[in-house]
């Protein structure tokens, strides 16, 4: 089965019964009866309807889960690493080799290692996820999630088996044009616009970035409502993590600085105010500004977001940069790592909540970009279209 974009899982196809999965659900909320156990039980009943006559397919009440289940003795090895690296961590400290920035930096990341291992809060975080897609009045539609099924350990958690195509295998078939009916490019191109509508439906309307997007992590199948469309099927969600209220306003207001058509200079000032601020920076630490704003401007209108940034043939006055189309634009990765290399040069900061932001966006961006094979995914039009409703 796909397992997503970790390694810190083993992941089983199950078949059970009803009165084996009220067994499995019993025992679990039970004090007593370990997470390895529920697994044991699920492995027995896959046996067992493997064995029955008739297949497994006939097997009455039957039902498909996918089982993950932690790889044994990982939970220890990772403490051990994250007590080590907080020994040097504390020794750098001392000789005043690291600061506090360094030092929150690694809590968040031990925190956030010691929850992937716990595989309740990957269950919770679905719940969010499917509750979110489910309220009324959303633009999303033919996204799945799996299921929770029965409770879930530390150790394992059960959820609905989805089946489909992962998009890994997808890609790995080439395209070049007139190698695909044009009704698979329109249905792959809708599914990449839904998708990028779900991303930024989840974090602007419910504070929710979706994490962990990756060819891996998806799977395409024909929707059971309309036969000539796709839906999108997102196995994993443990990167995903919950934004706060201030985060969600510089997107806002980035949002709209790009719907009524970035300038250099308006670009620079959403940077200097609300991101090297926030991250504790001062105004003239940043060097060479106007620099800053005119490069950051190139690479945006180079990119995905060359709708959004003002670009004249006649130079950079008034503001307005000159930046030149290519016929393929570059991918958000791409651009994320740029624009890092572009802050780090001229020392402007940014607080870990924005980056965390920008990293799902652009693994966002990337899966919808290649999931469309006739253009860029719709990542920035979706933006526009959820930020201004």
């Amino acid at each position: 089965l796909p397992k997503g974009a970790d390694s810190i899982l083993e992941v089983f196809r199950a078949v059970l019964k009803e009165d084996q999965l009220l067994e499995c659900q019993m025992g679990a909320k039970d004090g007593g009866a370990s997470s390895w156990r529920l697994f044991r039980w699920f492995r027995r009943s896959r046996e067992w309807a493997r064995n029955e006559k008739g297949g497994v397919a006939e097997a009455a009440k039957a039902k498909c889960a996918t089982v993950r289940a932690r790889r044994p003795g990982i939970a220890l090895s990772a403490e051990a690493d994250l007590l080590i690296a907080s020994a040097v961590f504390g020794a750098l400290k001392v000789l005043g080799a690291v600061g506090p920035l360094a030092e929150e930096s690694f809590r968040d990341f031990a925190c956030f290692a010691r929850q992937q291992l716990d595989l309740r809060h990957e269950v919770r975080l679905l719940e969010q996820l499917r509750a979110a897609l489910a309220s009324p009045g959303q633009l999303v539609a033919r996204i799945v999630l799996p299921r929770v099924v029965g409770q879930p350990t530390e150790e394992v958690a059960i959820v609905s088996h989805e089946e489909g195509v992962c998009l890994t295998e997808v890609l790995r078939r080439p395209f070049y044009p007139g190698c695909m009916d044009e009704a698979d490019v329109a249905a792959r191109a809708s599914a990449a616009r839904h998708l990028a509508l779900a991303y930024w439906t989840l974090l602007l309307r419910h504070g929710l970035a979706l994490g962990g997007l990756c060819p891996g992590n998806i799977l395409l199948r024909t929707s059971s409502l309309d036969n000539e469309e796709l839906e999108v099927v997102i196995l994993r969600c443990g990167l995903s993590h919950e934004v706060d209220d201030l985060t969600l306003g510089d997107i806002r207001a980035m949002a709209q600085i790009f719907q009524r058509g970035a300038t250099a200079e308006e670009l620079g000032d959403f940077f200097l105010n609300r991101v090297h601020l926030r991250a504790g920076g001062a105004a003239d630490e940043v060097l060479d500004l106007e620099g800053f704003s005119r490069k950051l401007a190139v690479m945006m209108a180079a990119g995905h977001w060359s709708r959004g940034v003002r670009a004249e043939s006649g130079g950079s006055e008034g503001g307005r940069v000159e930046a030149r189309r290519v016929a393929q634009p570059t991918r958000g990765s791409l651009i994320l790592h740029r624009v890092l290399e572009l802050m780090r040069k001229h020392q402007v900061r940014a607080c870990p909540a924005h980056l965390k932001v920008a990293a799902s966006a652009a693994a966002a961006n990337a899966v919808c970009s290649r999931l469309d094979p006739s253009g860029d995914g719709g990542l920035f039009e979706a933006l526009l279209q959820v930020a201004t409703k």
